[in-house]
């Protein structure tokens, strides 16, 4: 789940399409549209900071750092990312992001998996 506590407060959940952080964009942008063009500084503004939160069944937070394709999207807004690294929470910029993990949705959308290094 990926929530934002700017301007509006949005909320967004993952579907088998898409994540959670790019469901939110996508929200903001279309809401900022409204008032014209969606600069960087708008959608910055509109969205505050993202926390990305993953529940386990336990009741506890597993890891929620920003998938590849999540990190292409936030990183054209430069946001600021709240998630959890397995210890401790953290908070850093979109564009200083490493998005490791490439989801099934991702796969489905680029045609194939992408490799590290492979042929």
């Amino acid at each position: 789940m990926a929530r934002s506590n700017g301007r509006v407060a949005l909320c967004a959940a993952c579907t088998t399409d898409m994540c959670a952080e790019r469901r939110l964009l996508e929200q903001v942008v279309n809401e900022v549209k409204g008032d014209g063009r969606p600069t960087t500084h708008k959608v910055r503004r509109a969205l505050g900071t993202i926390s990305v939160e993953r529940v386990l069944a336990d009741g506890s937070y597993g890891y929620s750092a920003p998938c590849f394709g999540c990190c292409m999207a936030l990183a054209k807004y430069d946001v600021r990312v709240r998630f959890w690294d397995g210890t401790k929470w953290c908070v850093t910029r979109s564009e200083d992001l490493v998005g490791g993990m490439v989801t099934l949705a991702d796969r489905r959308r680029w045609g194939r998996p992408l490799s590290r290094g492979r042929a």
